[in-house]
């Protein structure tokens, strides 16, 4: 569920009952401010799972955008995946009616990466003879 970044009572109740959490954020202070705030909602039933971090449209602002790492020491946990600003992409996949995740890239890593830490399921290990296919 989307929620908005100051939670009502039912976005509240949702975060309580979600089993997993994923917060998206772009690289800005409102948004890591905001996102600091959903951070530190705990659920009613005790639990303390931290909700996985996303930062979405990296380097959208050029040298002005906020670091991962940056992101990430005032969040005060790991961001588990940075989705780039690729506006090129959509367009050409739009255009020709496709999926931007199909090709391959930085933006499709990032997909399968955030598909990956959803799912719970451990990363596929490459193997070193990968490299040279």
């Amino acid at each position: 569920m989307d929620v908005p970044h100051v939670p009502s009572s039912i976005s509240r109740r949702v975060l309580d009952l979600a089993d997993t959490r994923v917060v998206v954020l772009d690289p800005t202070l409102q948004s890591i401010r905001d996102a600091a705030r959903l951070c530190r909602i705990e659920a009613v039933n005790g639990s303390a799972a931290r909700p996985i971090v996303i930062v979405n449209r990296a380097g959208e602002t050029g040298r002005r955008s906020i670091k991962a790492d940056d992101i990430a020491g005032a969040l005060q946990q790991r961001v588990r995946s940075v989705v780039p600003y690729q506006p090129t992409l959509f367009a050409d996949a739009a255009a020709q009616g496709g999926v931007a995740a199909a090709k391959r890239g930085r933006f499709a890593d990032a997909i399968a990466a955030l598909a990956t830490e959803i799912s719970g399921q451990a990363p596929p290990q490459r193997s070193r003879w990968s490299l040279f296919r």
